[in-house]
């Protein structure tokens, strides 16, 4: 997270992966946390989660810095690990051609400003 988010601009970064029998969803950005039995169901409820967040904010003029809540280090040494892991599986495929890892499907990672987020219909149907 490098920029600092206001109510007019943002950026909010996601993770999802699964643990342990269960799918877990993060906004990094707003130690936001959901589980669930799928990733499509936890991503549409933390997108949901997370919209209500930042509309509560603006509607209420409340401070910036609750746009601003950074999740504890557990949820970013999982990122680190999925990166790693992303990283490790492309050395070894051969260019020009990189496949997503295997465990693309089971874990995302990814930042949606805070236009799109405010704007668009999210559909997680590219999660298994």
């Amino acid at each position: 997270m490098s920029e600092i988010n206001t109510k007019k601009k943002g950026t909010y970064e996601f993770f999802f992966y699964k643990e342990k029998g269960k799918s877990i969803g993060v906004c990094l950005t707003l130690d936001i946390v959901e589980e669930g039995k799928n990733l499509k169901q936890v991503f549409n409820n933390l997108i949901e989660a997370v919209r209500g967040h930042i509309f509560t904010v603006i509607k209420k003029n409340l401070s910036d810095k609750l746009l601003n809540r950074p999740a504890p280090k557990y949820y970013w040494e999982r990122l680190e690990e999925f990166i790693k892991l992303k990283e490790e599986q492309n050395k070894r495929i051969p260019e020009p051609v990189r496949l997503p890892p295997p465990s693309f499907y089971n874990m995302a990672h990814f930042d949606v400003p805070l236009e799109l987020l405010s704007n668009y219909n999210f559909n997680a149907s590219w999660f298994k």
